[in-house]
């Protein structure tokens, strides 16, 4: 990755921003609608629209008004948001406690973090919502619950 030395400083949009502080505009290019002001310098320095393996255009800079092509790269959406956690851009990456039920939140390690109680929970209810659609499953259970029946009332 270059330093900012190197890429230059950045070239502010001269235009109007959005609330997230990238530079809006209104413009036409290869037949699509451009809409921020960075991806349209992109796309008239390099003379193409983004490859579609690489659709988003993302800063090396952090400053989301620069239209610097030296500060400009081509990625994926993937690629954005662990670049975003990376460089601590995060905003729940200030977060401590889960919102839902108070429990902490683990590391995976590639950048995502979850709360541990909440992710049981929700595999727990995912397993019980299979469980209940599947007919076979249903079927089982009540053969199950025949027999305990039986059973019982066999003694």
């Amino acid at each position: 990755m270059l330093t900012t030395e190197q890429r230059g400083l950045c070239v502010l949009a001269a235009n109007q921003t959005d609330d997230h502080g990238y530079g809006r505009c209104c413009a036409k290019r290869y037949g699509k609608k451009i809409n921020y002001t960075h991806v349209r310098a992109w796309i008239d320095h390099y003379g193409m629209l983004p490859p579609p393996e690489t659709p988003c255009i993302c800063h090396h800079c952090d400053n989301p008004a620069c239209e610097n092509i030296g500060h400009l790269y081509a990625g994926t959406h993937a690629q954005n948001m662990q670049d975003k956690v990376l460089r601590k851009r995060d905003h729940n990456a200030k977060k401590v406690c889960c919102p839902k039920c108070g429990g902490s939140y683990t590391d995976d390690g590639d950048g995502t973090r979850h709360c541990k109680p909440c992710k049981v929970l929700n595999d727990v209810a995912r397993q019980v919502k299979r469980y209940a659609e599947d007919e076979e499953y249903r079927e089982k259970r009540k053969a199950v619950e025949r027999a305990r029946y039986a059973a019982k009332k066999a003694l």
